[in-house]
């Protein structure tokens, strides 16, 4: 005669067999084999991992998919500032620089008349903040 099969308890899980279901899963075990191991349905060891299945990725998709509808209603409503945090947050603006200091940068190339092209002198310049000119002017 075969082994009966074990009737699952339908009673609440507890933290630990969330846990173990969860674990068992991440191994790579079939829901049927857990929900044997636990003692629960196939049924509850699915609705378990639903439940703490990370679904950033698809609120991400949906903020992508509706960021037009989003910036329209944010300029719309909010006042200046939290429109240009908003925008920034969901990457319809670039990110705001930190005042006094920019990414800007100039390269000069120095060639002189008859000099070949292939190592010219180049002078690179980049802005320095007016209060770093004043303090290593005076010091």
């Amino acid at each position: 005669m075969a082994a009966a099969k074990p009737i699952p308890d339908y009673s609440r899980l507890s933290r630990a067999d969330e846990a173990l279901i969860l674990k068992l899963a991440h191994d790579g075990r079939q829901q049927t084999d857990i929900a044997q191991l636990v003692g629960c349905s196939q049924g509850t060891v699915s609705n378990v991992l639903t439940a703490f299945t990370d679904t950033r990725p698809l609120a991400r998709l949906t903020l992508n998919s509706n960021a037009q509808r989003l910036a329209k209603r944010v300029i719309e409503k909010a006042n200046v500032e939290e429109s240009l945090e908003v925008l920034e947050r969901i990457e319809v603006l670039p990110p705001k620089q930190e005042s006094g200091h920019n990414n800007l940068a100039m390269q000069v190339i120095v060639n002189m008349p008859g000099q070949t092209r292939s190592e010219p002198p180049v002078l690179d310049l980049s802005p320095v903040p007016r209060n770093e000119l004043t303090d290593k002017s005076t010091g």
